[in-house]
């Protein structure tokens, strides 16, 4: 009983001193966007449901209801979609109550704010621009980010849609699986993954970047000092560090500010615990067109607005795999586990060290017909087992990508670990044969590589009896690298 006051008191200490940040604000600065999702599903034909997905901070009610817009080139549409649904997402420990109630809460509380909309290109009044190629979507909130410390800007998110690239069949937008970020512990390494799927496409090519936030009226943000789309929060470089070596995100801790563009994992490890501003992911959506060239089909972008906080002490969790990447021929089954660790913190004498952490093991089911278990639901540090056979239409040359988020429950705030994996199912060789039967007992066989057929053939003959026998080599011979004649009567 006494640990869990105690645990609740340092939690109620720690909202107290993180809300009197903010009590120099006027009042306008209560209207925090924390970042946006913009979601577009085809309806069929030119019809599209299309899902804004808000994320603000609870402390204040969204008095200044966004702006929404439709436009291509000079041509711009308002309208006004309804909010659906308001859903607290901050990240808590599992004895706590989430942050927002409804009518207020705290400046850690995070709310998601649903807004839908269905928009026909074929009727008025979006009929103005459908036959246009780039249709963009947007949410301006005119009070976003007004306490930033690495920039200066109201706030404004954006997806867009190429209407010409998406053909007859339609597109729709990657999905982000796992809940954007909003705080993150100072001094402790920070792996940041939106899950980003592309189900109802699959086999889309999706790419990743850091790009500009956005302001309200969809310029580029203002960076102050040094920072920039790329490096927009200061991140942990050991003193005597060569920079120019790079960042290296397999580090402990992560040094520099990693971004991968295959995998969109965004690494690294932030320093200075007052600091607060926009980082933005843009994901770029293409598919392969009949003459086999990519063609862009849209710009999705999952806008963050991260706080960094003073936590109380605590080892975030890790995912210990050595590698993140693997490869598999198509039709075989490939399985491997996801092995986790999250230290015990522990405090010098006298003081009481608290309980090691007990960690939650998910994933984002990324990838169809694959599997992910739980080896011991009961352990501490949990291990996953990821099993997927991919069926021969899988192959690719492109990565197919799951994630896995691994959650600890630290009070006040949970740490949180989100971790990409990449599977590539190989092309197997296959061949068309071909047998005919010559004079004097003679045979002759030739192989064709089937269409789409990747590589250089090379050939290895064997021949076996009725009961799958090799038989010797001396009743054969070859009379090319591609066929061969038996002597066998």
């Amino acid at each position: 009983m006494t640990n869990r006051i105690l645990k609740h008191l340092k939690y109620y200490i720690f909202i107290f001193l993180y809300a009197c940040l903010f009590l120099s604000h006027s009042a306008k600065a209560c209207d925090i966007i924390n970042g946006s999702d913009i979601i577009y599903t085809h309806l069929g034909g030119k019809k599209y449901a299309i899902k804004y997905v808000l994320y603000h901070q609870c402390a204040c009610k969204l008095s200044v209801m966004p702006t929404f817009t439709v436009s291509c080139g000079s041509t711009k549409i308002t309208n006004k979609p309804p909010r659906v649904s308001i859903r607290d997402i901050t990240p808590v420990c599992s004895s706590d109550q989430p942050p927002c109630n409804g009518s207020g809460g705290s400046r850690l509380g995070i709310e998601e704010h649903i807004f839908v909309d269905t928009i026909d290109f074929n009727k008025a009044p979006y009929s103005n621009i459908g036959n246009c190629c780039e249709v963009k979507l947007r949410v301006a909130q005119p009070w976003g980010l007004v306490s930033t410390t690495t920039s200066t800007t109201t706030y404004g998110g954006e997806a867009m849609m190429d209407l010409c690239n998406i053909g007859k069949k339609g597109n729709n937008s990657p999905r982000f699986t796992n809940i954007a970020m909003s705080f993150l512990c100072c001094n402790q390494p920070a792996f940041i993954n939106a899950g980003t799927l592309d189900l109802l496409d699959f086999g889309d090519s999706l790419s990743y970047a850091l790009t500009e936030p956005l302001s309200a009226t969809f310029t580029p943000v203002t960076w102050l000092s040094s920072w920039s789309k790329t490096y927009p929060l200061t991140s942990y470089w050991p003193s005597g560090y060569d920079k120019t070596k790079g960042p290296r995100p397999d580090q402990n801790p992560p040094i520099g500010f990693y971004m991968d563009n295959e995998t969109g994992d965004i690494i690294f490890t932030p320093t200075n615990c007052t600091e607060n501003g926009p980082l933005c992911l843009e994901v770029k959506e293409w598919r392969k067109d009949s003459t086999g060239k990519w063609k862009l089909l849209g710009i999705t972008r999952r806008d963050m607005y991260i706080t960094v906080l003073n936590c109380p002490g605590n080892n975030p969790p890790k995912v210990t795999n050595k590698t993140f990447k693997y490869s598999v021929c198509a039709g075989t089954q490939l399985c491997f586990d996801v092995t986790t660790e999250d230290k015990q913190f522990t405090l010098p004498p006298p003081s009481k060290s608290p309980p090691p952490d007990t960690v939650q093991l998910t994933w984002n089911r990324g990838i169809p017909g694959g599997t992910f278990t739980i080896k011991d639901t009961t352990a501490r540090e949990k291990v996953g087992k990821f099993c997927w056979t991919p069926p021969k239409k899988y192959a690719s040359d492109l990565p197919y990508a799951f994630t896995v988020t691994v959650r600890d429950d630290a009070c006040p705030l949970s740490a949180v670990t989100v971790r990409s994996f990449t599977v590539k199912v190989n092309f197997i060789a296959e061949a068309d044969r071909l047998y005919d039967t010559l004079d004097c007992g003679k045979y002759a066989c030739k192989s064709m590589p089937i269409q789409g057929f990747r590589g250089t053939p090379t050939y290895r003959w064997d021949i076996t009896d009725a009961n799958g026998l090799l038989l010797d080599k001396k009743y054969y011979r070859f009379a090319s690298n591609n066929a061969l004649k038996s002597n066998k009567q």
